[in-house]
């Protein structure tokens, strides 16, 4: 018997998107065993970055909600679980995180595991300080692009360290912005939308 409607849609979707790459594991390091590196702590956890550039840290690929995958997939976005790490283990946030999945792939192929953000800061930052943040979202018509081509530590550099800034990542493409009643019947329509107002609400925290 043939599939129709919801079951022909989840069939077709998990066939192609077994092949592509799931999630990513992010490197920790112990707190007696830590690379040089600015460290910052969120709360929930804290993030080892670098500050290879004169005059700006660096913190990458710091994820902001749950990754989009399996039953996550064309659905707003899942708040991160911000349960405190209990060993103390130390986030390596030195890199950019992985591209999301595209179509032309211009600048990569991408992850699924894509929904992350960078921040640039000052050296002199401390916390407290209540500095405004400038937060850029990258364009490609909702179907390719990335957080990487539009690095922001020229933002800090020519603003003498009075700001943070951010830059962040969204579903793109039919993960992010598929047009189907079937999905609207089984989960939301434009999440790549849901996904930058999701990245902003971590940034106003």
């Amino acid at each position: 018997m043939p599939l129709t409607g919801k079951l022909a849609f989840r069939a077709l979707a998990s066939t192609v998107l077994s092949f592509l790459p799931h999630t990513l594991s992010q490197a920790t390091f112990s707190p007696n065993n830590v690379p040089p590196g600015p460290v910052v702590d969120v709360g929930y956890a804290s993030f080892l970055g670098n500050a290879s550039l004169p005059g700006v840290e660096f913190f990458g690929g710091i994820r902001y909600v749950q990754p989009p995958l399996d039953d996550l997939r064309w659905r707003a976005p899942e708040m991160l679980n911000e349960t405190p790490v209990a060993d103390k283990n130390i986030t390596d946030a030195r890199h950019w995180g992985s591209i999301c999945i595209q179509q032309p792939a211009q600048v990569g192929f991408g992850s699924e595991d894509c929904l992350t953000l960078n921040v640039w800061r000052s050296p002199n930052t401390k916390a407290g300080d209540n500095l405004p943040v400038a937060v850029y979202i990258h364009g490609g018509g909702n179907y390719y692009g990335s957080a990487q081509g539009f690095p922001m530590n020229t933002w800090i550099t020519e603003n003498d360290g009075s700001i943070v800034a951010v830059n962040l990542q969204y579903r793109l493409g039919m993960l992010g912005f598929l047009a189907s009643s079937i999905v609207e019947e089984d989960g939301n329509a434009n999440v790549g939308l849901l996904d930058q107002r999701a990245a902003l609400n971590w940034v106003r925290r």
